[in-house]
């Protein structure tokens, strides 16, 4: 592209086709912590709740179980950088039934509250 074509892309009205068109033009800028943040999310393990509560097998996050009605709540396996708490495992029965009750009723779980 030319550097006219360039500069006109950068004059146009902010959108998602703009941010489109410059990205594929390499004319943004890299995110560092942004991209750190997704690599230490990749690699965190997380775990299906509903899964670990009922039938004691660990399930990946997206996926349910044969048989499972309710929404599925996850949490994080292991401790990669700043990993929110509490863990997968150390979770109770009781906490796990209440995150998923919240959950149907269409609520946003507060951990720290459990």
């Amino acid at each position: 592209m030319t550097e006219a074509q360039k500069k006109a892309v950068k004059n146009m009205v902010p959108s998602a086709y703009r941010s489109m068109l410059m990205s594929r033009l390499n004319m943004t800028k890299p995110n560092k912590a942004k991209e750190d943040n997704l690599r230490i999310w990749k690699l965190q393990r997380w775990l299906n709740l509903n899964a670990l509560k009922d039938k004691k097998i660990k399930i990946p996050c997206g996926k349910k179980y044969p048989g499972q009605t309710e929404p599925t709540v996850c949490r994080p396996s292991k401790v990669v950088g700043k990993t929110p708490k509490p863990l997968a495992q150390n979770l109770s029965n009781r906490q796990i039934s209440k995150a998923v009750a919240i959950k149907q009723s269409g609520k946003r779980i507060n951990w720290k509250d459990l």
